[in-house]
């Protein structure tokens, strides 16, 4: 039985939910405020503890990844904003980005080990062979968080609370939704 909490302005339209579960996870102590999520394709991805502020990804396609086995502590992105990105496979260790913008970047088979990118521009730029994967984000706050163009499935959503969302075909199951 999914857990019941305070929704403030959730709509789910015109969609079917099914399949797309939270299971034994509690979803608490962190807040999504303003979270736009309309047709995002996100498939097994497992966030604990994120905090994203000013996060703004557009027509963001991220399939099979997953958020578990790295420590981030004390990391923030501030101000990032990805457009047309197209996310396989990634891993990112240790990765601090502050005022990232990327735009039409797509990112295939590349390694990001302990960088620090910080005030980078990166415009219609094409990496292929780009691999970030097991990113483990602990201790995250999502404010003001923007995807437009996204559907989520099979998302799994540790210690998070989320408020005040528009969510299309979004189900979670045994949370705190």
């Amino acid at each position: 039985m999914p857990v019941v909490s305070k929704i403030v302005g959730r709509e789910v339209v015109g969609r079917e939910v099914v399949g797309r579960e939270v299971v034994g996870r509690e979803i608490v102590g962190r807040e999504i405020v303003g979270l736009e999520i309309v047709g995002l394709e996100i498939v097994g991805l497992e966030i604990m503890g994120l905090e994203i502020m000013g996060l703004e990804i557009m027509g963001l396609e991220i399939v099979g990844l997953e958020i578990v086995g790295r420590e981030i502590v004390g990391r923030e992105v501030v101000g990032l904003e990805i457009v047309g990105l197209e996310v396989v496979g990634l891993e990112i260790v240790g990765l601090e980005v502050v005022g990232l913008e990327i735009v039409g970047l797509e990112v295939v088979g590349r390694e990001i080990v302990g960088r620090e990118i910080v005030g980078r521009e990166v415009v219609g730029l094409e990496i292929v062979g780009l691999e970030i994967v097991g990113l483990e984000i602990m201790g995250l706050e999502i404010v003001c968080l923007e995807i437009m163009g996204l559907e989520i499935m099979g998302l799994e959503i540790v210690c998070l609370e989320i408020m005040g969302l528009e969510i299309m075909g979004l189900e979670i199951i045994d949370g705190f939704f």
